[in-house]
C-alpha cells in the first residue's frame, strides 16, 4: 500500500486504497466513510479494477507488436537492377549510388540474399600457381646478399636476373635480407622491471639523512633524519639531532 501511494497521485492512490479495501472484505459503508467516496463511484472503480486485472492476466502474443518495415517497390527495383548490373559492388557502394533515400546496408544484403545473387569477388581467381623459390635458389640469394650487403633489393634482383637467370622480386629479397639481419643481430629483449612500490601501509620505509642544517638560534650544525612510508608517501619520522648517533 505504501509503495502504490508513493508512485500514484494522491487522488488515484485514494481510489486504489478504497478498491483494495473492498477486495479485502471491508464493508461498503465503512469504505465510504473512510475514503469519502460515494457508492456509485466506488462501484464504478471496482468494476474498472476488475476489468484491468482481467486484461493484464490474459496471455499476450510474443514477438513485435508492429509489422516489420517493408521496403518500397521502387527501391527494391533499383537495388535489383544494381545487383544485376554490378555483381561485384558492395552494399555500401550501392547505397552511395542510390542516394539518401536508399535502404540500410543490412537491408541491401538481405535483399541480395533473398534474390539469390552470389557474392562475386572483385579479383579474378589466379590462373597459375604462385612461384616458389627452391631451397637451392634461396641459398643463392642469401649468398648474393652476404657478398654485397651494400646493394639494394632492386639492384640485387637485377643482378640475379641477368647473371644467374633467377626470376625474383625485390620484395622477396627485402624479406630475405630482414631475416638474415634478424638471425645475425637478434632484437634486444624487453627489460623486465622490478618495482619496489608496496600495496600496504608500513610495508617499506625510505630514510634520508641530511647534514647541511644550521640552527638559526645558536648557529650550530645539526643533522636531520627523515623516514617516509612508501605506500602513503607520508612522513613517518622526522627530527633534528645535534650529534650523529
Amino acid at each position: 500500500m505504501r509503495v502504490i501511494a508513493s508512485t500514484i497521485p494522491e487522488k488515484g492512490a485514494q481510489r486504489v486504497a478504497a478498491v483494495l479495501a473492498l477486495f479485502r472484505g471491508t464493508p461498503v459503508p465503512q469504505v465510504i466513510a473512510q475514503f469519502g467516496i460515494c457508492r456509485s463511484d466506488l462501484s464504478r472503480f471496482r468494476q474498472r479494477a476488475l476489468t484491468a486485472l482481467q486484461q493484464a492476466l490474459q496471455d499476450q502474443p510474443h514477438g513485435p507488436t508492429h509489422p516489420p518495415t517493408q521496403v518500397p517497390a521502387d527501391q527494391q527495383a533499383a537495388v535489383h537492377t544494381l545487383c544485376q548490373r554490378y555483381p561485384t559492388w558492395s552494399a555500401s557502394r550501392m547505397r552511395r549510388r542510390l542516394g539518401a533515400q536508399a535502404p540500410s546496408l543490412r537491408t541491401i544484403q538481405r535483399l541480395r540474399k533473398r534474390w539469390g545473387f552470389p557474392r562475386v569477388c572483385k579479383r579474378e581467381p589466379p590462373r597459375r600457381h604462385a612461384h616458389r623459390l627452391t631451397a637451392r635458389d634461396k641459398q643463392r640469394v642469401r649468398q648474393a646478399i652476404l657478398t654485397a650487403p651494400f646493394l639494394g633489393a632492386r639492384r640485387l634482383a637485377w643482378d640475379l636476373r641477368n647473371r644467374d637467370h633467377l626470376v625474383i622480386s625485390h620484395a622477396t629479397i627485402t624479406r630475405l635480407k630482414q631475416a638474415l639481419h634478424t638471425a645475425h643481430c637478434p632484437p634486444v629483449p624487453r627489460p623486465v622491471w622490478r618495482f619496489y612500490a608496496r600495496h600496504h601501509p608500513h610495508s617499506l620505509w625510505h630514510g634520508d639523512f641530511m647534514e647541511k642544517v644550521v640552527l638559526s638560534d645558536s648557529g650550530q650544525r645539526a643533522y636531520q633524519l627523515t623516514f617516509l612510508d612508501d605506500y602513503a608517501r607520508a612522513s613517518v619520522f622526522c627530527d633534528v639531532f645535534i650529534a650523529q648517533t
